[in-house]
């Protein structure tokens, strides 16, 4: 938790230039990850023909197709990453409609 307030103390003043740099510093890890170990975001790279080396700034998430709520729904299980301890999950319900808008 240190690291954290760490983290948050240092970048608290942070201009959106830098805060620019840190993100295009650490998307492609990120997306990386995301490719290699969430089933549902290599699929969903996959279907879209985007590679994780063609994500390498803030501006390339508009290559990115927006996942929507339907999604999420009919795909829920395919969102846990494959290298994710069953121990650190942590498992939330939050109150509110499930309608569809």
């Amino acid at each position: 938790m240190n690291a954290l307030k760490d983290f948050v103390t240092q970048t608290q003043h942070w201009t959106s230039e830098q805060w620019r740099i840190y993100h295009n510093e650490h998307i492609p890890a990120l997306v990386q990850q995301a490719y290699n170990n969430v089933p549902f975001y290599r699929q969903w790279f996959d279907a879209a023909g985007i590679k994780p080396e063609d994500i390498r700034t803030v501006d390339d998430l508009i290559k990115i197709p927006i996942v929507r709520k339907a999604d999420l729904i009919a795909h829920g299980a395919d969102f846990r990453a494959e290298n994710a301890s069953e121990y650190a999950m942590i498992h939330h319900h939050t109150r509110g409609t499930n309608r569809t808008p």
